[in-house]
């Protein structure tokens, strides 16, 4: 969860793509935009790891990102799902709170 809150605070939309779960290519230039226009419209101000469901293969994080937006904040805590196949991938999420 850190290192995509990162990627996303970097704009490394390839990082983001690369680690969700299937269903779109990783090439796909529509999600690529998306992923940039999104890291490039926001400030990305604190990541808080609020609990951990440790599994294999799948475990479950919530968290709480500090967001702005267009001077607004856009803040939001989700319980996200991720699975492991050779890497640890972001499946789903939903918000919380």
């Amino acid at each position: 969860m850190r290192s995509r809150y990162a990627a996303y605070a970097l704009g490394k939309a390839r990082y983001i793509l690369e680690t969700s779960g299937e269903g779109r290519s990783v090439d796909d230039p529509t999600w690529i935009e998306e992923v940039r226009r999104f890291s490039q419209g926001t400030r990305f101000t604190g990541l808080e790891i609020l609990a951990v469901e440790p599994g294999d293969p799948v475990a479950w994080v919530t968290f709480r990102a500090h967001l702005e937006a267009a001077g607004q904040d856009v803040s939001f805590t989700e319980r996200s799902r991720f699975e492991r196949t050779e890497r640890w991938r972001y499946v789903a999420g939903e918000r919380v709170g």
